[in-house]
């Protein structure tokens, strides 16, 4: 049976590296707290949410998701390429990441990676496909000692939503 959602501690414990993930969400010292504070303010001063943020790069993946390629020119402007792996990574708030994946947008998603070129920006970056999830459902973009974080700022820009 499934426990209630994590608390700070077990959440921080969770996203060490060697815990869920071998390279870790956050950090060997970083304050979860702290680097959700810091996205937060980032994207209050974009006049992004989050929520939008996700949406849109999740409309990128799906749309090379779709290809048998794996990869797709969305509106002459985006280059997507995914990599699809076995298995699928969990999410830390899950409730008992031991059995029960978290609930929520974008899980599908969650056993790839894929890389996003803008065109006429030059600018590109990659991440999990779990991070649409993560910045849907828990506005986490991964710490910023981890190296699957996506910062949102510089993921705003690159789909031209700032």
């Amino acid at each position: 049976m499934a426990s209630s959602t994590p608390d700070i501690d077990q959440l921080e414990a969770r996203m060490r590296p060697g815990a869920l993930s071998l390279a870790g969400f956050l950090g060997p010292s970083e304050s979860l707290r702290a680097v959700m504070a810091a996205d937060d303010l980032a994207m209050q001063r974009t006049g992004v949410t989050f929520e939008a943020l996700a949406v849109a790069i999740e409309a990128l993946i799906a749309a090379a998701s779709a290809s048998p390629t794996h990869e797709a020119l969305v509106n002459g402007t985006h280059h997507v390429r995914i990599q699809q792996y076995l298995g699928f990574q969990i999410c830390p708030w899950s409730p008992d990441p031991q059995h029960v994946q978290c609930m929520g947008r974008g899980l599908h998603f969650s056993s790839l990676q894929w890389r996003v070129e803008s065109l006429p920006r030059g600018q590109v970056l990659q991440g999990p496909g779990l991070i649409v999830h993560l910045m849907h459902d828990h506005h986490f973009c991964e710490g910023r000692e981890s190296p699957y974080r996506v910062d949102p700022v510089a993921l705003a820009e690159l789909l031209g939503l700032v």
